[in-house]
């Protein structure tokens, strides 16, 4: 859990808040979109792309061994 917590500081925080709020609050990407005042589809493609990132920087450590 702590790794995870130092990997979602690293993200951007448009894309943090997004995951946070879907994952961490159960709120839909409607949700989310109205109170960032962005479109649904911008919320959902920021919680992909972020999800993307999280897992391809779990990979590089993995493979530095850190």
């Amino acid at each position: 859990a702590d790794t995870v917590r130092k990997l979602l500081l690293e993200l951007p925080a448009a894309a943090r808040e997004v995951l946070i709020m879907h994952h961490l609050l159960g709120l839909s990407f409607k949700e989310i979109g109205r109170a960032l005042g962005i479109a649904t589809g911008t919320a959902k493609v920021r919680s992909h792309r972020a999800i993307k990132a999280l897992r391809e920087m779990i990979a590089a450590r993995g493979e530095s061994g850190s």
